[in-house]
C-alpha cells in the first residue's frame, strides 16, 4: 500500500492550517508521503486519486464528525485497508463512539505530541502487517 519505495502515503486531513503544516513537517521528516487536505471533499478526492497506495488518514475531529459528508463512512466504502485516525478537540462519549462506529481505527483528543502522533500512526501501520522472522 506504500508508493512502491516502500514510503507510507498518508492524508492529513486538518482544518487548521498551522496544525496541519506540522503534522506535515513532521510526517516528512519521519519518511512519511503526507498529502495535505483541508475538507472533507479534497479528503474524499485524495483517497481516490492514491487508490490502493493509501496507508492512513488523520482526520481532524470536526470533519469525521460531519454528519452531512459521512466522511469516514465514505472512505470506508473507497478504501476499507487504509487506517483512520481521528484527533478531535475535545471527549465526548458520544463523538468517539459515532466515529468508531462509521469505521475510524483509532481516536484521540488534542492536546496530542506530534512524537506521539508519529508513534500511534506507526503503530497502526503494523497492525495486521506479518512479521517476517
Amino acid at each position: 500500500m506504500t508508493d512502491g519505495k516502500g514510503v507510507p502515503n498518508i492524508i492529513v486531513a486538518e482544518q487548521d492550517l498551522h496544525v496541519s503544516n506540522l503534522i506535515m513537517g513532521t510526517f516528512k521528516m519521519e519518511g512519511f508521503l503526507p498529502h495535505q487536505v483541508m475538507t472533507s471533499e479534497d479528503c474524499l478526492a485524495k483517497v481516490k486519486e492514491l487508490g490502493d497506495k493509501l496507508d492512513a488518514i488523520i482526520i481532524d475531529g470536526r470533519l469525521a464528525s460531519d454528519r452531512g459528508t459521512m466522511l469516514i463512512v465514505n472512505i470506508r466504502k473507497m478504501n476499507s485497508k487504509a487506517k483512520i485516525f481521528v484527533l478531535a478537540e475535545r471527549f465526548e462519549e458520544e463523538h468517539k463512539t459515532r466515529v468508531l462506529d462509521y469505521g475510524a481505527d483509532e481516536f484521540t483528543v488534542k492536546p496530542l505530541s506530534i512524537a506521539t502522533l508519529v508513534s500511534k500512526i506507526s503503530m497502526l501501520l503494523l497492525q495486521g502487517t506479518p512479521i517476517k522472522a
